[in-house]
């Protein structure tokens, strides 16, 4: 079940691709599977429901969910900006920071979504660094 939430996007999409991609399915019946996989009364919900289900309908309710929900350049922010405040988060307080191992598995979370989106470590670790050096010539 989607909600709308841009962090479970990446999930819910590589569920639904499957219906998506079907050949067997009809338009109908994929928007159908489309609808009933929303979450009652959610932004995304609202979005979907806001199109008659008609076969011409159906690609432009999946487009819509995409630009909305889906965008990866929004995704990419999101998980940055997650994984920023994790690790900065951790870093200045001591009392209620997790367990290694939790940490840990949360900061691969990140990671992996943002691998998922075609950022490797290799180019996060540039991105990080090219963000660290603007913020430090901003200084100066």
């Amino acid at each position: 079940m989607f909600s709308g939430d841009p962090k479970e996007f990446l999930t819910f999409w590589s569920i639904f691709s499957k219906i998506h991609d079907s050949e067997e399915l009809t338009a109908i019946d994929k928007f159908q599977y489309l609808y009933q996989s929303m979450v009652p009364d959610s932004r995304a919900a609202r979005l979907i429901s806001s199109f008659p289900i008609t076969t011409e309908n159906y690609p432009k309710a999946v487009e819509q969910l995409k630009l909305r929900f889906g965008r990866e350049d929004l995704l990419v922010q999101i998980y940055v900006r997650d994984l920023l405040s994790l690790v900065l988060k951790n870093a200045t307080t001591g009392k209620n920071a997790p367990d290694l191992a939790t940490l840990y598995d949360m900061l691969e979370t990140k990671l992996r979504a943002l691998e998922s989106l075609g950022r490797t470590k290799e180019k996060f670790a540039d991105f990080m660094f090219a963000r660290k050096c603007s913020a430090s010539v901003g200084k100066e």
